[in-house]
C-alpha cells in the first residue's frame, strides 16, 4: 500500500496528463468520426435532394413540352373549323343567290365565289390531315377522333358539291342536298369545338 502510495506521489501528475491525454484524444477521434459520418450522411443526402430535383425538373419540362404540343394541335383546329364555317355557309349563301339572279354575269359572279369558298375548305384538308397524324398522341383520343371525322366526312362529300357547284343550272333539290352536307360539317364542328373548350377549361384548373 506505501509503495503505491509512493507511485502516485511520484507519478500522479504524469499519469493525469496521460489519462487527460487520452480522454483528449477519444474526444478528438468521436469528433472526427462522428463529423466524416455526418459528412457523408449530408452528402448522401443531398445527392438524392438533387436527383429528385432533376428528376422532377425533367418531368416538369417534358409535360411543359407535351402541353405545349397539345394546345397547338387544338389552336390548328379551331383555325381549321373557323375557316370550315364560314367558307361552307358562304358556299350554300352563294349558291342561293347564283339561283336567284338572271343576269349571267352575276350569276357566274356567285357561282365562281361558291367554287373559291369551298377551295378554301379542300386547300386546308393535307395540313389539317398531318396535325392529326403528328398530334394524335399528345391530346385526348375523343378530340382527335371527332377532327379525323370531320376531314372524312368533307371528303367523303366533296365530289357531290364539286359536281353541284359545276352545273350549269340551279337546282333547288341540289340546294337541299348542299343545306344538309353544310349542317353535317357545322354540326361535327360545333361539337369540336366544345369539346376543345372543355379541354381548356381542364388543363387550366
Amino acid at each position: 500500500m506505501d509503495k503505491i502510495i509512493d507511485i502516485l506521489d511520484k507519478y500522479g501528475p504524469l499519469v493525469l496528463i496521460l489519462l487527460l491525454v487520452i480522454v483528449g484524444l477519444i474526444f478528438l477521434i468521436k469528433h472526427i468520426v462522428s463529423t466524416t459520418i455526418y459528412a457523408m450522411i449530408n452528402e448522401d443526402s443531398s445527392k438524392k435532394i438533387q436527383s429528385h430535383i432533376n428528376q422532377l425538373n425533367r418531368r416538369t419540362i417534358a409535360y411543359e413540352l407535351l402541353l405545349k404540343k397539345e394546345l397547338l394541335y387544338y389552336e390548328n383546329i379551331l383555325e381549321f373549323i373557323s375557316v370550315v364555317v364560314v367558307s361552307i355557309q358562304d358556299v350554300c349563301w352563294n349558291y342561293s343567290q347564283y339561283g336567284s339572279i338572271k343576269d349571267i354575269n352575276e350569276k357566274n359572279k356567285y357561282k365562281n365565289q361558291s367554287i373559291e369558298n369551298f377551295q378554301n375548305i379542300l386547300k386546308l384538308i393535307p395540313a389539317s390531315k398531318k396535325d392529326n397524324i403528328i398530334y394524335e398522341n399528345y391530346s385526348s383520343s375523343n378530340i382527335s377522333k371527332i377532327h379525323s371525322n370531320l376531314i372524312c366526312y368533307i371528303q367523303d362529300n366533296a365530289e357531290q358539291i364539286v359536281k353541284i357547284l359545276s352545273k350549269k343550272k340551279y337546282y333547288v333539290s341540289d340546294y337541299a342536298i348542299m343545306n344538309k352536307i353544310s349542317q353535317g360539317m357545322l354540326e361535327l364542328c360545333a361539337l369540336l369545338s366544345t369539346i376543345i373548350h372543355q379541354k381548356h377549361e381542364e388543363l387550366s384548373k
